[in-house]
C-alpha cells in the first residue's frame, strides 16, 4: 500500500508520520465491471483513487440522456468536489468500466489530514483548479466546434489522459462503442459512426480492436481551428 500511495503525485511529499497517518485511514474496496460505486445526487462522504481498473464518471440529462465527464485511470483522483462542503453530493454516477481497486479516503479523514500538510492541500487544490478549466474546455469545444470539432477535440483529450505511443500513431487504450463514444459530446451512435468513417477516409485515424489509432494528430488538431 506506501508503495502505491508514495508513487501518487498528492501524496509525494507527505512525510513518514503522515504517510503513516493516511494508510491507516485509506478504505481498499474490490469493485466488479459495471458495478455503480455511487449515483448521481448521492450524499458526498469520500474521495476515490484508482488503484486498478478504470472508472467512467456520467451526468445525466432531465430527458434521460448520459455524458461521459471523464474516464479515470490508476493513480487518478475523483469524486473530490465534496470536501469542506457538509451537505454536497456526488455530481455524477460512478462505473467501473473495468474491474479492479479504488481507495476510498473520507472527507473528515483527508481534511483532517490537508489542515496537519498544506503542501497536500495545494496539490488538491491544484486538480480541482485543473479539472474546473478542463470541464469549462468541453462546453467551449461543444459550442464552438460542432460535433465534428468537439469528437476530434474528445479523442486528443483520451489521447493525451489514455494513449499509447506505438510505431503507427498514438493508440487510445479503452474499447469503447461508437454509442459510448458519443456520450462524450451529445451525439447519437449514427453521428459518431458517420464521423468515424470520414475520419478513417482521410486516414486520420484507424480502428483496432474496439481501440481508436490517431495516425495524423497534426490534421485531427485542424478540426480545432
Amino acid at each position: 500500500m506506501n508503495n502505491f500511495l508514495s508513487s501518487i503525485p498528492f501524496f509525494a511529499g507527505l512525510s513518514p508520520g503522515h504517510m503513516k497517518e493516511l494508510e491507516e485511514m485509506i478504505i481498499e474496496r474490490f469493485y466488479r465491471e459495471n458495478e455503480i460505486i455511487f449515483h448521481e445526487g448521492d450524499k458526498a462522504e469520500a474521495v476515490f483513487f484508482v488503484k486498478s481498473g478504470r472508472v467512467r464518471l456520467v451526468k445525466s440529462t432531465p430527458d434521460g440522456r448520459e455524458f461521459t465527464l471523464y474516464i479515470r485511470k490508476p493513480g487518478d483522483l475523483f469524486a473530490e468536489v465534496g470536501l469542506f462542503n457538509p451537505n454536497a453530493t456526488y455530481p455524477a454516477t460512478t462505473t467501473m468500466i473495468e474491474e479492479g481497486y479504488l481507495l476510498m479516503l473520507l472527507h473528515a479523514d483527508l481534511e483532517r489530514l490537508l489542515r496537519k500538510s498544506p503542501d497536500l492541500a495545494i496539490s488538491i487544490f491544484q486538480v480541482m483548479g485543473q479539472r474546473l478549466r478542463t470541464a469549462q474546455t468541453i462546453l467551449r469545444d461543444v459550442a464552438l466546434y460542432g460535433k465534428l470539432g468537439s469528437f476530434c477535440a474528445t479523442l486528443l483529450r483520451l489521447a493525451s489522459e489514455h494513449g499509447k505511443q506505438t510505431n503507427k500513431g498514438i493508440l487510445i487504450d479503452l474499447e469503447l462503442t461508437h454509442q459510448e463514444l458519443g456520450t462524450f459530446i451529445g451525439a447519437t451512435r449514427e453521428s459518431v459512426n458517420r464521423i468515424i468513417n470520414d475520419l478513417k477516409k482521410l486516414n486520420i485515424i484507424s480502428v483496432e480492436k474496439s481501440r481508436i489509432l490517431i495516425q495524423d494528430k497534426e490534421m485531427l488538431e485542424t478540426f480545432l481551428k
